[in-house]
Parts: C-alpha cells; structure tokens; sequence
C-alpha cells in the first residue's frame, strides 16, 4: 500500500512554465548550472558567493575520504581563492548556506585556472580539513584528494543520528535552506545528497497539507516505496506525517482569533492518519469547528504503532494533556524555529516527574545540522531507532557530540540510590566548532560548567566529578545557550556552527530516584497546571464550536489532565510498589 499520494495532474505544466518566467527574468544558466542554484533575489540564507568569471575553466575532480578509508564520501565543500575573496559559486551543485555546497561523492568542479583554497568536511564527525590547489592554465588539471580527519569520538560509530522532520517544497520564495528546488528530480537530488553530506543515518521525510498549498508540497509526492528504493548502506529513508491543528475563528497565521492547538509528528506510519491538517488556519472556506482534539488522530497513530513526537517546541495548547496522558514518545525543538527554550519546553516536565525524550530535526529542508542520536543496536532500522528514541536514550546537536553517564547509567536510565549519598559525573563533547562550554544539569540547575578548549584542530571539554545527591531528581548534559536560535541565522565565531546557526547540544535525562521517591516539584506541576488552565480560557474566548457541548466535550482532555496533575503533585514523587 503507498502511504503518500501520487503526483496532482497539472503540477508539471505549472513548473515548467514557473522555470521558464524565472529564465526569462533572471538571463540564461550555463548547461552545467544546478537548477536549484538559479539566482533567487529572495532565497533564504544566500551566503554571498561569487560566480565564476567568464573565460576558460578546468574539470577538477574532488574526492573526499576519512582517514584511511578506501571508498570516497559525500560531503560539504567550500571553495575561495587562496589570497581571498568570497566563496565561488559552485554552479553544478547544491548549495547550502554560507558559502557550503554538497558535493556527491567523486564530484567533478569546473575552476578557472589559479589557487583555490578548498574546504571540506563530512557530517558532524570530521574536523574542516584545508588544501590549496593549483589549477594549471594549460594541460590536464590534477585530481584533488582531501584527506579528512575523524574527530577523536569512541561513539562514534557506536551510535544513530536522525533528522526526524522534514519536508520540501518547490518554488518556495524562501528556498529550501540555499537551494531553490523547482522540479521533483530536483527534490529528490536534494534529499539524497544532502543526507549523504551531512552524514545523516536516517531522515524521516513527512506528509502534510494546506489548502491552496500542498500542491507545492513535492515530498509529498514520494512514496513508502521511493524512499526505501532511495536508502542504502549509508542512510535510509522513512516516512511520516505531520499532524496540525490551528483554529479559531481566525483564517490566517497571526490573526487576532488565531488559536494553536499543535503540531505533531507520526513517523514511521503504515499508512495516513487523516485529515493531516485541519482547523480554520489550513482549512479556509470550511466551517470553522474545533470540536476533533488532536488527541484523536494521535491515538490512531499510536494503534497503529507510529511514533509520535511532539514538534516546534511550545507552540499550542494541547502538549501538556497529552504529555500528562503518556501518549507522546519524544518531544522536539528548534525543527523549524525557535519556539521556547529548553528551559521553557523541557525542564518544568522532567521537574514535574514526567519523562520527556529529547528530540529534534530541521522542517523545510536542511537548513542546519539538526538530529537526534539514539546508541547502535544491531542494524540501523527505524524500528529500532524509534525505540531508543521513546525510551529517553537519545541526545540532541547541531554540531557538538556528547558522551554522559551518572554512576554508569546513560540517559534514559533510572539510577535508585537507597538513600543521600554521591555519585559520579562524567561527561564529554567534542566538535569541530567551538562550543564555548560544557554544562551538567541538576533539576533544571547548572552545577557544572567546563570551558572548551582547541585540540588539534577541534573543540573538547570533559567532566570528571562526584556530586552530593540529597534529593530525587534528574541529571543532563548540554552546551550553554550563547547565541539566539534561529533558522535564519549566519552567525560566526564561537558559539556557531559551519552553517551559521546557533550551536546547541542536549542529552536526554539520567532520572535519579531517592529513597522510593521520584522528583516531583510542586512549582513545576503548579506550572503545567496553569499551562493547562490558560489554554481553556483562550480556547472558551478563541474557539470555534457549533455548540457549548461541543466545546465542553474538547475542553474535557485538558481538565482531566489537570485532575492528574493534582493527583501526581500529592502523591509527592511516591513510587508505586
């Protein structure tokens, strides 16, 4: 059975006719461009590149290989002129953002004659190596070999790393994070490419809709069995949905009655949860109604064994029932936007006692290098991805890879102490960007800070310490947030990645009972409480309901988690026996 729709007649008459306006305003592309790299005065994050000057130019094949390895990789290269100057537009291939494009594995590049400095790196696991080249202005152009350095990560290979969100589009006047993607071989060139660069073992790739819209939605066009026909050896493709729900009375984003209800994802479905989107926000011209909660489509998802990740950080009103109820597996953020903090999306759950797997991935395109790695488990497979995910054994990076264990136990992990007494932390990140710091954190608490330190041509910081454990709680391992979150940004120096975003790094937490007793802050339930009984009053002032009983009926979730709510903060944290 196909999960995702075919094609929509027409779609294909429509491109072609958006590419040839786009060529007649924006003047004829070399035979060897890209399509996706066509001059766009609107695209997204176009890093300033300079294209190549007119006048003779010089096949250069490149190969990219870590360390000893016999096989070339994929990979992100960066091309300026050795006295410098501003990145050279690499016109055949994909470009990302700030001066980086994507280069297959053995990828051809045509340079004028000259001395080229070329950057390299594959995924998150290789330091930047850099070769000066020589192109001759006559006679046969030597072949450029870059040796790239793993950095020193144990885990490496030990470990899964997936983008759990993602979709894209065609023609979008934003562009797909460099790219302007105009045809589904455009598309589908991106997805595989990118993946393969940036060293990404599983990306899930998800259906969603909007009237007057989805028909530029061209991952929905791909098929269950297009992406397993796509996956390989290096990284494998699944599928998903994502699952929105924006009413009221209102009928376009930012609105005076906009109301947000969430969105979720359901990843790795056999088959569609319908409607993928409703509520007056997607649905224009429909009868607003927001009688359906979210957690009708979330518990079809769940019968059908999906996975359901809650995404876009704090935005709606319906994550605190459902994460009351048990029924998410993860939780995701910065897919997308900066929607709250860690602080704001994560810690008042994990301080309330609830257990809360950390999660992320990118939305439109790949923008970043946002992902989620879960430990190896035999082959990778998104079963047993999904899994590890659920069970809270995961951590979250663009950039920085983590290592953390209390006493030994991971994240995921419950260690029962008896009574006070201390135990052990030790934690590890290394990158090839300066993450500025290492922190370990207490219940939401920062007891332990590590500056970065430059070794050999990458970043690392270690903790090594005991630590006096007086109540129940939480430990967990994370980068401090010295830059602002944004898919847009470009900033550089330290505290950013390659890419010009933010770095950010989070382990999911090491849970620590005491005495029979699990956390469970009164200020932190008291928080989800009024979360809870703030969105009943915006959604009685904001909703869209053909009766009262209809709006009692949704209103009735979010009340019976507030009861729970109550029940969990008198029960104290008390284990059950």
């Amino acid at each position: 059975m196909r999960l995702l729709p075919v094609q929509r007649p027409a779609s294909v008459l429509l491109r072609r006719l958006a590419l040839v306006a786009s060529a007649a305003i924006l003047g004829a592309t070399p035979l060897a461009a890209h399509p996706s790299t066509l001059a766009h005065a609107l695209l997204a994050q176009a890093s300033p590149v300079v294209p190549v000057a007119a006048g003779p130019r010089v096949p250069v094949t490149l190969e990219l290989r870590i360390d000893a390895d016999a096989e070339p990789v994929a990979g992100l290269v960066r091309i300026t002129p050795a006295a410098g100057g501003e990145p050279l537009a690499l016109s055949a291939h994909l470009q990302r953002p700030m001066g980086w494009f994507s280069l297959p594995a053995r990828a051809t590049v045509d340079l004028p004659p000259g001395s080229w400095r070329i950057e390299a790196c594959h995924g998150l696991e290789t330091a930047i190596t850099t070769l000066t080249h020589v192109v001759p202005a006559q006679g046969p152009a030597p072949r450029a070999t870059l040796r790239l350095r793993r950095l020193p990560d144990p885990g490496a290979r030990q470990r899964v790393g997936g983008n759990t969100h993602l979709h894209l589009r065609l023609n979008s006047a934003r562009g797909m994070a460099g790219a302007m993607l105009r045809t589904r071989a455009e598309a589908e060139a991106y997805l595989r490419t990118t993946a393969q660069s940036d060293g990404l073992d599983l990306v899930y790739v998800s259906h969603l809709e909007r009237v007057g819209e989805t028909q530029h939605y061209v991952s929905n066009e791909f098929t269950a069995d297009d992406l397993r026909r796509w996956s390989g050896a290096t990284v494998q493709f699944a599928n998903g949905e994502e699952h929105r729900h924006e009413g009221g009375r209102a009928t376009k984003r930012s609105g005076q009655d906009e109301l947000r209800y969430g969105h979720v994802l359901f990843l790795d479905l056999p088959r569609l949860v319908p409607p993928a989107s409703y509520g007056a926000i997607f649905m224009p011209g429909a009868p607003p109604d927001d009688s359906i909660p979210m957690r009708r489509a979330i518990l079809e998802a769940r019968a059908a064994r999906g996975t359901i990740v809650w995404c876009h950080g704090k935005q709606g009103t319906e994550d605190v029932a459902n994460w009351t109820d048990g029924l998410l597996h993860a939780q995701n953020i910065f897919d997308g936007g900066s929607e709250g903090s860690v602080e704001t999306v994560f810690y008042p759950y994990l301080n309330a006692g609830l257990r809360v797997p950390f999660s992320t991935g990118t939305d439109w395109g790949m923008y970043d290098f946002s992902r989620v790695y879960v430990p190896r488990n035999g082959p990778v497979t998104s079963r047993t991805f999904l899994q590890a995910l659920s069970e809270g054994r995961s951590f979250i990076t663009n950039g920085t890879l983590l290592e953390f264990d209390v006493e030994g136990q991971a994240p995921g992990d419950t260690l029962a102490l008896p009574a006070a007494g201390r135990v052990r932390l030790r934690g590890r990140g290394v990158g090839r960007d300066d993450f500025v710091a290492l922190e370990v954190v207490f219940n939401g608490r920062v007891v332990a800070r590590v500056p970065s330190r430059p070794v050999d041509g990458h970043f690392e910081a270690t903790v090594d310490l005991p630590f006096a454990v007086t109540e129940p709680g939480w430990f967990a391992l994370r980068l401090p947030a010295t830059l602002p979150y944004t898919d847009r940004s470009a900033f550089t120096g330290a505290g950013a990645n390659l890419f010009g975003k933010a770095l950010f790094a989070h382990t999911s937490a090491v849970y620590v009972t005491l005495a029979g007793r699990a956390v469970c802050q009164p200020e932190a339930v008291d928080q989800l409480i009024t979360e809870a009984q703030a969105a009943i009053r915006l959604i009685e002032a904001r909703g869209a309901f053909a009766s009262d009983a209809a709006r009692d009926g949704l209103l009735s979730i979010y009340r019976a988690a507030i009861a729970k709510l109550e029940a969990r903060k008198a029960a104290g944290g008390r284990i059950a026996p």
